[in-house]
This record gives C-alpha cells, sequence and structure tokens, in this order.
C-alpha cells in the first residue's frame, strides 16, 4: 500500500523522466561554429527560443557574430547555429550552459566538441553548469571524481530516481532481497557502461521512460504473493534510463 500512494505521488514527474538536449562545437583556431538540437516539446513555453536558448550557453571570451534558429517539424527538434570569435586562437574553452533553468530542472545537455581533428565532450544539468574543455582524454583520477559526483547527484536529482530507489527498498522482504536487488542493479548499471559505447542504439525517450515506468510498477507486485523474479527486469530496465544521455 505504502508503495502504491507512491507511485500515484510521482505520476506528474514521468512526463520529464527524460529531458535532453545535444550540441556540436567545431573549432578552428580563434572561430569556432555550434550547433544545438533541442526536442521541441521541451521549449513550448519558453518565449523568443531563438534568442532565449543562445543566451543559456556560453563559451567564456568569445563573442557570438551571428545566428539563426528555426523548428525541424519531421525531426521534433529546434535547430540553432551560432558563430563564435574570440580574441586569439585557443587551446581549452571553458563552457557554461543552464538550459536547466529554461526547460526543466531535470534537463541535461550533451556538448560534442572538435579541434584540429582532437574531440571532447562535456555534461551539463543542473549541478554541472561549467566545464572545461582541453581536447584531451581525461586522466583516470579526472574520470573518477567527475563521474563518481555526477553519480551521486543525478541517483538523487530527482522525483523519479528517488522513486525507483525508494522501490528498490520496499520491494524487498528481507535484507537478503535487498542486496540482491541491489546487486542486480549494479551489475545492469556496470553492463551498461561496458556495452553501450560499443552499439549505435540511441533508445528513444519514450521508450526510456516506458522502461522506467514499467521497473517501479513491477516492484510494486513484490509487495504481494506474486513474486516472480525480477532482478532480471530491474538489471535491464534502469541503466538505459540512467547511462543514455552519456552515450
Amino acid at each position: 500500500m505504502k508503495l502504491a500512494w507512491l507511485l500515484l505521488a510521482a505520476v506528474p514527474a514521468w512526463a520529464h523522466v527524460m529531458s535532453m538536449s545535444s550540441g556540436d562545437l567545431t573549432v578552428d583556431g580563434a572561430r569556432a561554429h555550434y550547433l544545438l538540437r533541442m526536442p521541441l516539446y521541451e521549449i513550448t513555453h519558453v518565449s523568443n527560443p531563438d534568442q532565449t536558448l543562445l543566451e543559456h550557453i556560453r563559451f567564456i571570451g568569445a563573442r557570438m557574430v551571428k545566428h539563426e534558429c528555426h523548428s525541424e517539424t519531421a525531426g521534433g527538434s529546434y535547430l540553432c547555429s551560432a558563430d563564435y570569435e574570440w580574441p586569439a586562437p585557443v587551446e581549452r574553452i571553458d563552457v557554461e550552459c543552464t538550459f536547466h533553468s529554461v526547460t526543466v530542472p531535470n534537463h541535461v545537455h550533451l556538448l560534442r566538441a572538435e579541434m584540429g581533428g582532437k574531440r571532447d565532450e562535456a555534461i551539463f544539468d543542473l549541478s554541472f553548469t561549467r566545464a572545461t574543455l582541453r581536447f584531451r582524454p581525461p586522466t583516470k583520477a579526472e574520470i573518477a571524481i567527475t563521474q563518481g559526483g555526477a553519480g551521486i547527484v543525478l541517483a538523487l536529482g530527482g522525483a523519479v530516481q528517488v522513486l525507483f530507489l525508494a522501490a528498490l527498498v520496499l520491494a524487498a522482504r528481507s535484507r537478503r532481497e535487498l542486496l540482491a536487488l541491489a546487486g542486480m542493479f549494479l551489475a545492469g548499471q556496470i553492463a551498461c557502461v561496458l556495452i553501450m559505447p560499443h552499439t549505435t542504439w540511441q533508445p528513444a525517450a519514450r521508450f526510456v521512460e516506458a522502461a522506467a515506468a514499467l521497473t517501479v510498477a513491477y516492484l510494486s507486485t513484490m509487495r504481494s504473493d506474486f513474486h516472480p523474479p525480477s532482478c532480471l527486469i530491474v538489471s535491464r530496465s534502469m541503466p538505459t534510463m540512467t547511462h543514455w544521455h552519456a552515450q
């Protein structure tokens, strides 16, 4: 019964389980070209998106020389392109992105960048609004600190994430079952991290939302006498939601 009330309370949150945009930055000396792809449904409430969106991403030290935005109805996206200039050629770029303040609080922006054949990327959300593009592979320490911190923040950063963790705890009938569920969940996360970079599959946002909803609903059945082996569903459904944005 407790889990049922928890599910009902979190229904409004499912509308934005996945809120994501992407951008590509191509740097050539002191100039750069930026292309933003934002889902149309994320900006229905945004006034003057052609101005507002680009005001919420800054490449420190650069000035915008021109920009253009338009809707791509066929792809369900809103596209913005902009050209920037620095006073001198750059080797690293500091970026500030606050798209979450004009879309939804759990919005994630994936920025990919290229300069002279070297690539880098950064992920921005409510907790990580600034990043530096160094165009070199990050060290192991940088990866551990950045990804570890981001994982903790994302795990507790929204109603849906908290709902899943609560469902995981409430579904277990004993400490042994809780450890089994948590172990299968972590195994699924690890498998996703190892496998997804080697695939070209990019699940649609609606699919991820449905998988997350199915997982929580399935866990709720574990409070009844019907107790199927749900570890498989836990491990296969949830990793997509937490790691898809990083691809």
